[in-house]
C-alpha cells in the first residue's frame, strides 16, 4: 500500500515519501483522523495510512457517553483503552471526544427523569471518571459538544433544561479537577465563519474566560459542503478573534459533503481538493490553529456515505484532496 501511494504521488509529480505528519511538523501543526475501531483492529491498509500520515487520533464513537457508561455507574473503557494503547505504541497523541453531549447518551440517561441535584452528580461523575481514567493519555478533550443552537442562543437539551446555562462552566471545572494537564475545548459545527452561531460561541467563551473558567480552546468541526463553501476570509477573522482571547483552535471533524455538486467527477474532486488546501492554509497562517483532524480516513467509512468527502477513496487510494493538503504543508 505504501509503495502504491509513493508511485501515485510520483506519477502526478508530487512526492509522497513523507507523510502528512512529517510535512506538518516543521509548521507546528498536528494532523489527525477520527478512528473507526473495527478498521483499526482488522485492516492493515487502514493502519498503514494512520501510521504514515497522522500523529493524532480521536475515537469516532468509542469514548462518547453511551459507549463509556452504558449503565449508570458501570464504565466500559475497553475500546478507548485499545485506541490509547495504539496511540502510545505509534507515538501519536490521543484526543478525547467527548465528555458531555446531548446525543449518543445511554437509555438510562434519557429515561432517568433526574432532578437538578441528581443530574449534576451524574454529570460530575461521568466527566471526572472518564477524564481521570485517561489522565496523562488524552492531551485534549472536547469537554462540551454542540451546546449552541443553529438559530442562536443555547440549545434546548436535557443538560441545559435541568441544570441551567451555567452547566458548561461547571463541566469545564470538573474536567480540570480530573486532569489538570489536558487542554479543554468547546466543540461545535457550522461555527467556522462569522455568523450568528459563531458569534454566540465567541461571546460564550469570552465570558467563560472572564469568569476564570479553565477553557483552552475552541474546536471548529468544519463539516463543509461543496455546494456552499465557506468564506475563507471569515474563517481567518473568526480564528483571529479567538486568538485575541488567548484560545487555541483545533479543526476537529473536517470533511466535505460533495453531493449536489453540478459537475464531472474530476471537477468535483478538484473543487474538494481546493477547499482542503484553502482551509489547511488558513490554519497554517493562524497563530492559534494547531491541529487539523479529518472525520474519518477513507470515503468508504465516512458517515456522509456518498461522493469523496475524505482524503482517501473506498479502496484506500489517495484522492486529489490528499495531494492538495500535501502541497499546502509544503508551502506550494
Amino acid at each position: 500500500m505504501k509503495n502504491q501511494l509513493i508511485l501515485l504521488g510520483l506519477l502526478i509529480g508530487t512526492s509522497s515519501a513523507q507523510g502528512l505528519k512529517d510535512l506538518a511538523a516543521p509548521r507546528n501543526l498536528d494532523v489527525g483522523a477520527a478512528i473507526n475501531m473495527f478498521q483499526l483492529m482488522d485492516n492493515p491498509d487502514y493502519t498503514d495510512i494512520l501510521e504514515k500520515d497522522f500523529n493524532v487520533v480521536v475515537a469516532e464513537n468509542a469514548m462518547k457517553m453511551d459507549a463509556s457508561q452504558p449503565q449508570r455507574g458501570e464504565f466500559n473503557f475497553a475500546l478507548g483503552d485499545l485506541l490509547s494503547s495504539y496511540a502510545q505504541k505509534n507515538n501519536m497523541k490521543l484526543r478525547g471526544h467527548t465528555l458531555l453531549w446531548h446525543e449518543q447518551v445511554p437509555k438510562w440517561m434519557t429515561d432517568g427523569n433526574f432532578g437538578k441535584d441528581e443530574l449534576e452528580e451524574v454529570m460530575k461523575n461521568h466527566i471526572q471518571t472518564v477524564a481521570s481514567h485517561y489522565k496523562g493519555r488524552v492531551y485534549a478533550w472536547d469537554v462540551v459538544n454542540e451546546a449552541i443552537s443553529d438559530s442562536g442562543g443555547m440549545r434546548d437539551t436535557l443538560w441545559r433544561r435541568t441544570l441551567g446555562d451555567d452547566f458548561i462552566a461547571r463541566a469545564f471545572r470538573y474536567a480540570r479537577e480530573a486532569d489538570p494537564n489536558a487542554k479543554l475545548f468547546y466543540n461545535d459545527y457550522n461555527s467556522e465563519t462569522m455568523n450568528r452561531k459563531s458569534n454566540d460561541i465567541f461571546e460564550m467563551v469570552k465570558k467563560l474566560k472572564a469568569d476564570g473558567v479553565p477553557i483552552d480552546g475552541v474546536g471548529m468541526q468544519m463539516h463543509l459542503t461543496l455546494v456552499a463553501p465557506p468564506s475563507i476570509t471569515e474563517i481567518q477573522q473568526n480564528m483571529k478573534r479567538l486568538e485575541g482571547l488567548g484560545l487555541e483552535v483545533h479543526i476537529t471533524e473536517f470533511d466535505v459533503r460533495t453531493t449536489g455538486f453540478m459537475g464531472t467527477v474530476a471537477e468535483r474532486n478538484a473543487a474538494t481538493a481546493k477547499l482542503y488546501k484553502d482551509v489547511v492554509n488558513v490554519c497554517l497562517q493562524a497563530k492559534n490553529c494547531t491541529t487539523f483532524i479529518v472525520w474519518g480516513v477513507t470515503d468508504g467509512q465516512s458517515w456522509l456515505k456518498a461522493g469523496s468527502p475524505l482524503m482517501w477513496d473506498a479502496f484506500f487510494k489517495p484522492n486529489p484532496a490528499y495531494f492538495a493538503v500535501q502541497e499546502a504543508l509544503q508551502g506550494k
